[in-house]
């Protein structure tokens, strides 16, 4: 008689074997970064699936549950609009959200409601999961863009959870890492109920990974919707620049998310251009704001007079002695961006990947950016494509960009307002989005166990 081996259950165990060998092994780099970052032992272990007495019982209180995840800050943004709009259409459930990072609790906390308990997620180890969903007990698990464990994913199928992907992509890099162990992910895309997907590209994608075409709708990128016109007001920029000495006529430069290398360009090109184009002031914010130190030391060997935004509560500067503002503080980019001329997107020059572009372009703002934009490839083509924005491919073609646009008062304007054009143009992905998730069965919320 022929032996039988039973794949899943083998898969099953060769990938908690090496995700248990990859946490080990990565656990110091990544606890290192979370201590750099700060207050990451609060929650710390809700990552493992533990929960302290008062959120066991608000959980157990809470009527019948739905779940969103969503990564860290971009995704954040982007769930908190579309629970407030699923709350409208499914009245009687009870909402919560978890994230990955300290910045996206953060965040988390700033812009949802009291109403709306929220977890760290727990990490992909299959005790750490079922102990999650044992309390919690969702009746649907929202994804947002691409976050798939696999335990996750076969515990959510055993109890007969409803999955979802919203807001659903794939960069260039996730596809070809997804393709590498389709053995692994093919039936785990084929059991999710709903794929709202942001671009035909995406579509396509995602039914080659083994994702059941019938459950994939385009939905567009929410993204559009998410992002707000007007800034949050968390800081007054305009009159902190004031404050320490930047000249009406001033031309500012805000450079957001900025990555390692991108810093030092910046510097040097806005060093060249003060040179013939007069008053120039650098506005840095960047993407990890740990990295204040290094990046003032970068901004200083290119002979700006840096300050740091950390030092001007103290009152450890003196005004007028700084042509360029380090912003090693969090939550205030957009306020930034409001108060800029002209903005800079980073991780888009020197490493790839790129920020979110739509944040300065909601704004009305003219923007530019790096061409190593992969992870908003269809962000950047409907941008393009609308003459919104200015991609720059070397930092001789930055320093000329930004110098032309400067020189050129109705050319800066034309591209803010383009900008802003483009974004209202480009909404109604959330009221699609929610369509698509309405039609999944959840049930009646009735009461909970």
């Amino acid at each position: 008689m022929a032996l039988v081996i039973q794949r899943g259950p083998l898969i099953r165990f060769g990938y908690n074997v090496l995700f248990a060998v990859f946490f080990f092994l990565s656990a110091p780099y990544y606890l290192w970064k979370m201590v750099r970052r700060g207050n990451w032992r609060k929650g710390f272990m809700q990552r493992f699936g533990c929960y302290d007495t008062e959120l066991r019982k608000r959980i157990e209180a809470a009527g019948p549950i739905i779940w969103i995840h969503a990564v860290s800050v971009g995704e954040v943004n982007q769930c908190v609009p579309l629970q407030r709009e699923l709350q409208k259409r499914l009245p009687g459930y009870a909402w919560l959200i978890s994230t990955t990072t300290a910045t996206g609790m953060a965040e988390l906390c700033r812009k949802s409601g009291g109403d709306v308990i929220k977890i760290y997620y727990p990490t992909d180890f299959a005790g750490s999961v079922r102990r999650a969903l044992r309390l919690i007990e969702p009746r649907m698990l929202l994804l947002v863009e691409a976050e798939v464990w696999p335990n996750m994913m076969w515990a959510a199928r055993c109890r007969e959870i409803p999955v979802a992907l919203v807001n659903a992509r794939l960069s260039d890099r996730s596809y070809a890492r997804y393709r590498k162990v389709k053995f692994l992910f093919a039936q785990l895309f084929g059991s999710l109920e709903t794929v709202c997907a942001q671009s035909e590209g995406d579509l396509a994608r995602w039914q080659e990974l083994g994702c059941r075409p019938e459950r994939i709708t385009l939905t567009g990128n929410i993204k559009f919707d998410a992002v707000s016109t007007t800034p949050p007001g968390r800081v007054d920029a305009a009159a902190m620049l004031e404050r320490i000495g930047v000249h009406a006529d001033a031309k500012v430069i805000v450079a957001g998310s900025t990555h390692d290398g991108e810093e030092e360009i910046l510097a040097r090109v806005c060093s060249m251009l003060r040179k013939s184009l007069g008053n120039i002031f650098l506005v840095i914010v960047p993407r990890h704001m740990e990295r204040g130190a290094r990046v003032q030391s970068a901004v200083e060997e290119q002979g700006l007079l840096p300050l740091r935004r950390s030092r001007i509560d103290s009152g450890d500067w003196t005004a007028g002695g700084t042509n360029c503002l380090i912003v090693d503080t969090t939550g205030e980019l957009v306020d930034f961006y409001a108060a800029a001329d002209l903005i800079f997107v980073g991780k888009s020059l020197k490493s790839g990947g790129g920020q979110n572009p739509l944040e300065p372009a909601a704004l009305g703002k003219p923007v530019i950016f790096g061409d190593k934009m992969a992870n908003f490839r269809d962000i950047v083509r409907i941008l393009v494509g609308s003459n919104a924005v200015r991609v720059v491919r070397s930092e001789l073609d930055l320093r000329s960009t930004i110098g032309k646009l400067l020189e050129n008062e109705s050319e800066l304007s034309s591209l803010g307002e383009a900008a802003a054009r483009c974004i209202a143009e480009n909404r109604g992905s959330l009221g699609r989005t929610v369509d698509a998730l309405e039609n999944i069965r959840v049930g009646e919320p009735e009461k909970r166990g």
